[in-house]
Parts: structure tokens; C-alpha cells; sequence
């Protein structure tokens, strides 16, 4: 036992460490990466997805990364309302009657929703304020000739809820209001991203909404491609929906409990 134990521990150690190295899960790096190649420079972004916008933020202040960026939460105001006033001073002066608009309408009607997370918008007034507040923010996006970018989730309440035109161009990993860099829409169909390469990707539940995130831009891309009649980037859609389809089986097979719950 004193020298077999070592050895099988040895041997447990070597065959399983590549299994659970963190390295190779680069998660926050990939997701960056990945929001630097898809938005052109000064690009005004609205995200709903909580991983991808709380990564920015952190990099944003911690390492200064995009400090050209104007990076929004789906509800604007991103848990806080004086938030927008203090990251982006110059930005907020240009929207302030809309934005201050619809923050006084938010407290009136949910007060716990101005200073939290949310946005309802259950009320005609509520709701106009708000769409007044989006078109505002495309407006100065047009007369600065700059990208208006929607991740998924913020692309389908918006366009769903009729608060800026559903057809839109595409950019990388966002919905955007012009027409992308090609080299950045292909590096997002190429899916070539370090954490989708991780065995712990196998392991791990939270990355299901992840995925599911990609696979609905691969839709937008396909409802795109399909608009345009670009048979090739038709095909380079469906060519990354196999991949991320194969990869969602794998996790389904690894990871059937997560599945069941979601």
C-alpha cells in the first residue's frame, strides 16, 4: 500500500487535472473578445444578458477595456438609475427628458424597480416612455453615425414589444441597426472560442443559457442571410447551428438534471 497508493494517486492526478483545468475555460476572456470584434468603435450597446454585461463592467473598470463603448443593461438604467449619469456623463446630457422621463414614470409605478432590477413596463404610459427613451438613443446613434447594438435577448424584447424595427443587420454576436464588419460576423459563425472547446464546458449548468444565446444570434443570422439572399452566409449559419446543436447534445447527454430544470 505505501507504494501503490501514491502511485494511483500520481496517476488520478495526471489523468484528470486536464479535466478540471480552469485555464482551459476561459469563459470572461472568450466573452470579450468575442464583444471586441463585434462592436465597431463607439458603438452604442444595449445588452440583456447578465453574464456578458456584468464581464464588461468589470473589465470596463477594472482594466479600462473599450472605454469608447456606451454599454447598456435591457432596462437602461442597469439596476440603478443613477448609474447611466455616472459612467457616461456626456451621454446621459443627451438623453437626459427622455431617460428622466421614464425613470419619474418607473418610480410612480414600480418604485422598487427604479433602484432594482426590472423594468415591467405594464402600463401605456410606462411603455411609451420607455419607447420614447430607445428611439431617443437611436436617434443620437444615427446623427453620430454609429452602431446600435442589441444582444439576443435584448433584440427579442425589443423588436417583440415593438420598440424599434425587428429587421436588423448583424454584427458579430448583437443585432445592429448597420451593417456589420463581414471579417466580425465571421468570426462569430466560425464559433472558434476557447471555452466551447473546455471538457468543462460538459460540466457546467450555467453555460446552457449561454448557448442558448448563441444558438438564437445563429437564428438571427439565418432570418438575415435568408432576407438578403446570401446563400453563402446562409451557409456558414447553418454550418455553426450544427455545431452548436452538437455541442448542446453532448451537455444534454453530461448534464440531463440541468436540462430537466431549465
Amino acid at each position: 500500500l505505501q507504494y501503490i497508493i501514491p502511485i494511483l494517486i500520481i496517476f488520478h492526478l495526471t489523468y484528470n487535472f486536464p479535466k478540471n483545468n480552469r485555464r482551459s475555460y476561459p469563459v470572461s476572456d472568450s466573452l470579450m473578445k468575442l464583444l471586441d470584434k463585434s462592436a465597431p468603435r463607439n458603438s452604442i450597446i444595449i445588452i440583456a444578458d447578465w453574464t456578458l454585461i456584468i464581464q464588461y463592467y468589470y473589465y470596463r473598470i477594472v482594466e479600462n477595456f473599450r472605454p469608447d463603448l456606451i454599454v447598456l443593461n435591457n432596462d437602461i438604467k442597469f439596476n440603478h438609475y443613477r448609474l447611466l449619469p455616472i459612467m457616461y456623463p456626456a451621454f446621459y446630457t443627451l438623453i437626459k427628458p427622455e431617460y428622466d422621463s421614464f425613470v419619474d414614470e418607473l418610480m410612480k409605478e414600480h418604485p422598487h424597480q427604479a433602484i432594482g432590477t426590472g423594468c415591467d413596463l405594464t402600463t401605456i404610459p410606462l411603455a411609451t416612455k420607455f419607447k420614447t427613451l430607445v428611439n431617443k438613443i437611436e436617434d443620437e446613434a444615427k446623427a453620430k453615425k454609429v452602431y446600435f447594438l442589441t444582444d439576443p435577448k435584448a433584440h427579442y424584447f425589443y423588436g417583440s414589444n415593438n420598440l424599434y424595427a425587428s429587421s436588423r443587420f448583424v454584427s458579430g454576436c448583437f443585432s445592429s441597426s448597420i451593417e456589420g464588419d463581414s471579417s466580425a460576423n465571421k468570426y462569430f459563425l466560425d464559433l472558434d472560442f476557447e471555452f466551447l472547446k473546455s471538457p468543462l464546458l460538459f460540466s457546467d449548468p450555467a453555460a446552457i443559457d449561454k448557448l442558448t444565446d448563441i444558438q438564437t444570434m445563429i437564428n438571427n443570422y439565418m432570418d438575415y442571410y435568408r432576407s438578403t439572399n446570401n446563400v453563402a452566409g446562409l451557409d456558414e449559419a447553418q454550418n455553426a447551428q450544427y455545431k452548436i446543436h452538437k455541442i448542446q447534445r453532448q451537455m444534454k447527454k453530461n448534464m440531463p438534471f440541468a436540462f430537466e430544470i431549465n
